[in-house]
């Protein structure tokens, strides 16, 4: 469900307005093409910024290879007997 313009984050109606301001002077004939060719780019960018965040999160996260769980020093030493 869409958030309410109350609730929109900082920006958002700046970005609408620009979006319309530029969609209304394009020529009627074509204005639909121009909407939905200009949604769709928006959408691709987005993707690919959220993509490009998440390997750089990736990449900052240290490797370590998964072994298995290891035990506490208290647990493995009651193993011991």
């Amino acid at each position: 469900m869409a958030k309410s313009e109350t609730s929109a984050p900082r920006g958002t109606n700046k970005v609408i307005k620009a979006f319309f301001e530029t969609l209304d002077s394009t020529p009627d004939a074509g204005r639909s093409q121009v909407a939905r060719a200009a949604l769709a780019a928006i959408r691709e960018k987005l993707t690919a910024r959220k993509d490009k965040e998440k390997a750089t999160r990736q990449k900052r996260k240290p490797s370590r290879p998964v072994v298995g769980q290891r035990l506490c020093p208290a647990k493995q030493l009651r193993r011991r007997v």
